[in-house]
């Protein structure tokens, strides 16, 4: 079903009409084991079934192929999820560094106020750990990103970095850095990280041009040159100030 979907398993976790019809005011979802399926739409919540956040948010997925024989042949109407009940898995979740929550719910809206109160929860946490994660240079966040291994601290050492040094060089030095700009750029407008980086860029493009100097160094030198990376926000910050934007 991963494949499928293209969606990774803890967001196959997330689904919320594997069994069951989804309603939301005049949209009706057909559950996926339902014979009268024809679209497959997948509804994906943003929390597992045994409590963890999949950290890519609520959407619906359509699957990348309908073939009838395949779906037969892999019984993908036919789900199943593994039970977790035990103390043990609970235990190995929380060691890996997922945020688990234990849900005993007795109706949609205690699932609806629990679902917002949890989110909320994992929201904060996740912002306070980005703030309190430690400054590290860019060459070591790339590293880190690079690296199959790397564990969930370090991603997140290496993310801030990225943010803090290259997306939006100084913001951390501004009034705006806080528990409020991140958690609107990370969560609830991710779109606004790409305006706000492109603004900057193009407020600041001496400082802009020496980032891109020094990125794309480091990727001649490791022979890794992708074509699409040109079109980067210095790039079309240059392009519009070529134009003569600051005219206009």
């Amino acid at each position: 079903m991963c494949v499928t979907y293209g969606l990774k398993p803890s967001e196959i976790a997330a689904a919320q009409n594997l069994f069951k019809s989804w309603y939301r005011r005049n949209t009706t979802i057909k559950a996926i084991n339902n014979p009268s399926n024809k679209d497959m739409l997948l509804v994906v919540g943003e929390f597992t079934y045994f409590g963890t956040s999949t950290k890519t948010g609520a959407r619906i997925a359509r699957p990348l192929i309908l073939n009838q024989n395949i779906w037969d042949e892999l019984r993908l109407k036919q789900p199943k999820l593994p039970v977790i009940n035990s103390n043990s898995t609970r235990d190995k979740l929380i060691e890996d560094g997922h945020n688990v929550t234990d849900f005993y719910l007795k109706s949609d809206k205690d699932f609806n106020r629990d679902w917002k109160k949890t989110r909320q929860k994992v929201i904060a946490d996740d912002v306070a750990k980005f703030l309190k994660a430690e400054n590290i240079s860019l060459k070591d966040a790339d590293d880190i990103l690079s690296s199959w291994s790397a564990s969930h601290d370090d991603i997140l050492k290496a993310e801030k970095s990225i943010l803090i040094n290259r997306i939006v060089p100084g913001v951390k030095d501004t009034q705006l850095w806080g528990e409020e700009l991140l958690t609107k750029i990370l969560y609830e407008e991710k779109q606004l990280i790409s305006r706000l980086e492109r603004r900057w860029h193009l407020q600041h493009i001496g400082k802009s041009s020496k980032i891109q100097q020094h990125y794309w160094a480091k990727k001649i030198k490791e022979s890794k040159i992708y074509l699409p990376d040109w079109r980067s926000p210095h790039f079309v910050a240059s392009k519009l100030l070529d134009i003569g934007l600051r005219k206009i």
